[in-house]
């Protein structure tokens, strides 16, 4: 598949996801679907061995997420969008897209922690109490989870501009 087409169907796929994710924390398994089929189908009408590159690519991204999942890293949605990601890309073009997920996911992971954590632990410091009441128990902290969708799009996005941007008469 030509870049400019992908980069319009990942844009399609991975912008709603991101939306999504960020306002629900769920990526909805229609979504998914619809971004396998189109990848697939996609491939089919540019022969076998397109299509084969998809598979491939789809049930890699899945397979390598999975174990995330099963660790509590990754949501469900995030290994299903992967995937749909791996039928769309193809196995040519998964593993830029996988290191510069991960790459995104480190950053974004980066900019929680420094950004996030004071921000909380300042919040929950002067947090209203009631006058004269003794110091309140700190509740435990609710666990951050980083919207991964997030990652995933920056870094599909990132491995399929960044060729394109090379190509670029200066």
């Amino acid at each position: 598949m030509n870049n400019p087409v992908l980069l319009l169907l990942l844009l399609c796929l991975l912008l709603p996801a991101t939306w999504l994710d960020l306002r629900t924390r769920i990526i909805p398994n229609g979504l998914c679907l619809a971004g396998c089929v189109a990848g697939l189908t996609l491939a089919l009408f540019q022969g076998w061995t397109a299509f084969g590159g998809s598979v491939l690519g789809m049930v890699l991204a899945f397979g390598l997420a999975l174990p995330f999942w099963l660790c509590r890293w990754f949501g469900a949605g995030d290994v299903k969008l992967l995937a749909a990601v791996g039928a769309l890309a193809g196995i040519a073009l998964l593993p830029r897209i996988l290191v510069f997920t991960a790459m995104s996911g480190f950053v974004l992971a980066l900019a929680s922690i420094l950004l996030v954590g004071p921000v909380r632990r300042a919040r929950a410091r002067f947090r209203p109490r009631p006058a004269g009441a003794a110091e309140l128990p700190a509740e435990p902290e609710e666990r951050f989870r980083l919207p991964y969708a997030v990652a995933i799009a920056m870094g599909s996005l990132l491995a399929v501009l960044l060729p394109m941007a090379s190509r670029m008469p200066a």
